[in-house]
């Protein structure tokens, strides 16, 4: 699929090769970016990425000139768990459980995931379905479609695409397109991106622009990745703020607040076969109380 190591290809000497990466390995749920301030609100869970959305390569390389082949399989399952502070009434903590499979073979990669999330007393459960395509030269595509059927504190149906371009060395840019399917007014976000990749380092900035019920949103978030050896162990920060829609009750009912997060997490194989991830975060949405929240993985791959 691509020629030259991984540290070749982030460091720029290889900006095809850094793309294909990248393009392989980005699924792993909500996670949208996956993750941007976006996810972290619409899920009441920082998953990292979408994240989902999160999202970076979990597949299995094997040196230098990876053999791409065979199709190559993660699975994974996760506990998250949502604090909020200052027990204010009508305000209950809340919960997540995902399982999910992945796998990749020439030219893309394709995922699925069952999830469960507990938010207001009400329990919303669901699949989501996600690939990524090799498109053109330097280009490559994502597309992500999430099915809530009796959905109480989720968009009924959630979909996102996005569109991925290498330009110079080491450069990628990004364009993207969000549809929620509410009971109300329903929500459409359109994003643009720019990501570098630097040594060892992958830097991104996102804008995210949406409109709910006739009343226009923009938010701002960055992403700092560092590799530790292997395309599968890193760690991240990530932080975002702006205007976007939030989820307020049960329904769901939802408004435009302003809100700001922060996130950090990392995810580290121990062995050839297995891996764990720990993410936390810290957000703030006007009008409610400030969370915590917090998310342990377990990693499988074959």
């Amino acid at each position: 699929m691509w020629r030259g190591s991984r540290h070749d290809a982030v460091r720029g000497k290889d900006p095809k090769a850094g793309l294909r990466r990248r393009s392989q390995g980005r699924i792993e749920g909500i996670r949208a970016g996956r993750v941007s301030l976006m996810a972290a609100v619409w899920v009441g869970m920082w998953v990292g990425g979408a994240g989902r959305a999160g999202g970076e390569p979990l597949l299995k390389e094997s040196g230098p000139a990876t053999d791409t082949t065979a199709v190559r399989w993660v699975v994974g399952v996760s506990f998250g768990r949502e604090v909020m502070e200052g027990r204010r009434p009508g305000w209950p903590d809340g919960s997540e459980q995902r399982g999910w499979v992945q796998g990749r073979g020439r030219g893309g990669a394709v995922g699925m995931e069952l999830f469960r999330v507990v938010r207001f007393h009400q329990t919303d459960a669901g699949v989501v379905l996600e690939g990524y395509r090799d498109l053109w030269r330097g280009g490559y595509g994502h597309l992500r479609l999430r099915v809530t059927p009796q959905a109480e504190v989720l968009p009924r149906y959630d979909v996102r695409g996005e569109v991925f371009q290498g330009v110079g060395e080491g450069w990628e840019m990004a364009a993207s397109g969000w549809r929620m399917e509410l009971p109300g007014p329903n929500v459409t976000v359109l994003g643009v991106g720019v990501g570098r990749y630097l040594a060892d380092w992958y830097v991104r900035a996102l804008t995210h622009l949406g409109r709910l019920a006739g009343k226009g949103t923009v938010s701002f978030s960055g992403r700092a990745r560092r590799y530790l050896g292997a395309s599968q162990e890193y760690w991240e920060v990530v932080a975002g703020v702006g205007e976007e829609p939030a989820v307020l009750g049960p329904g769901p009912s939802v408004a435009v607040r302003r809100t700001r997060f922060f996130a950090a997490g990392f995810q580290r194989f121990p062995s050839a076969w297995w891996g764990l991830s720990l993410h936390g975060s810290y957000q703030s949405i006007e009008g409610t109380p400030a969370r915590w929240i917090w998310q342990l993985g377990g990693l499988a791959r074959f």
